[in-house]
């Protein structure tokens, strides 16, 4: 029904992403019991990427895979400890 709408989908980063033969970052998010295939083909990710942690990717489905061109990380408790600097005041008193 989408399309080719660019759009963003959320989940929690399934196995370990592995490249493709054209180097995109495959890997697999789940949320709420529904797992959608990802093909990253944007800027590399944060070192924050991992298994287990929450992403946004943005993009759009080509096929069953959603391709993305976007990926964004939440920061985690470690992330918010480590570097406070890097956080704004807002962000820091919605804590």
């Amino acid at each position: 029904e989408l399309g080719s709408d660019t759009f963003r989908i959320q989940g929690t980063v399934l196995g370990q992403p592995e490249l493709d033969n054209n180097g995109a970052l495959m890997f697999t998010i789940g949320f709420e019991g529904a797992e959608a295939h990802i093909r990253h083909v944007g800027d590399e990710p944060s070192d924050l990427f991992d298994v287990g942690i929450p992403v946004v990717a943005e993009g759009r489905w080509v096929g069953d895979v959603f391709e993305s061109r976007q990926l964004l990380v939440k920061h985690s408790e470690a992330y918010v400890e480590d570097y406070p600097d890097r956080l704004s005041e807002t962000e820091l008193n919605q804590r």
